[in-house]
């Protein structure tokens, strides 16, 4: 299903691309009403196939732009992403290598892993840089959920396309675990089904099929995912 409108579709969502006719409406309202930056802001939680992070930042910087987020909060994201022992056995080489420090004690609020550099760790991966990324997006969402009664729908455009077999599953069941089972709207563009609908509940989550920047069909997952369709799809990944 390569280009196929999918990415456009949730493009649309952001007002990245304005709609030709027909309206893009969330909770009864009407997106082109309401200003770009809230909707990127409050409205939605994107997470691209190629995660932006800042190696200059610090490692907080990265997860947590606004920086208001508690340590725990953060470091217990680390833990759900599984990227928490990546960067504190990077931390622990480090502290047992130095000496004892010369200069004035940190700040309280000073967490010597989230505050450290992103580049100063070992590199990540396609994979690691990606948990990262959907790392950043749990707090967003946990933030938002906490100051405002409308919970943002989550957006993820191909994520796990780039990724290995292990990391896209492992991808895959956090999102189900931390974010669908806990009532938040998601909208998954991929065009690899099967690690996808293993998670998607017949009666509650909907499929929606693409082709040519139409939407072919709409369904339940046992209406829309049989043998069929898996093979449709694998025939247009390879055109």
């Amino acid at each position: 299903m390569i280009d196929s409108g999918k990415s456009s579709l949730l493009l649309s969502f952001l007002r990245l691309l304005d709609c030709n006719s027909g309206t893009v409406k969330v909770d009864g309202a009407n997106l082109s009403t309401i200003p770009r930056s809230t909707i990127r802001e409050r409205c939605f939680v994107a997470v691209p196939q190629e995660p932006l992070l800042l190696s200059e930042a610090t490692l907080r910087f990265n997860l947590d732009p606004s920086e208001t987020l508690a340590n725990h909060t953060i470091l217990d994201v680390l833990d759900k992403v599984h990227m928490k022992r990546h960067f504190s056995s990077a931390i622990q080489h480090h502290l047992s290598s130095a000496g004892s420090p010369s200069h004035d004690p940190p700040p309280p609020s000073h967490d010597p892993m989230l505050d450290r550099e992103l580049g100063s760790f070992p590199p990540l991966s396609g994979g690691q840089a990606q948990l990262v990324a959907l790392g950043r997006a749990l707090l967003h969402v946990y933030a938002l959920d906490a100051s405002s009664r409308a919970r943002p729908v989550v957006l993820l455009d191909e994520a796990t396309a780039a990724l290995d077999h292990a990391t896209e599953a492992l991808i895959v069941n956090i999102i189900h675990e931390e974010l669908t089972c806990k009532g938040y709207t998601v909208v998954i563009v991929a065009h690899r089904l099967s690690l996808v609908v293993s998670n998607m509940r017949d009666g509650v989550d909907v499929v929606v099929w693409m082709a040519n920047g139409r939407i072919q069909k709409i369904g339940g997952v046992s209406e829309i995912m049989g043998p069929e369709s898996e093979s449709e799809s694998e025939n247009e990944n390879r055109g």
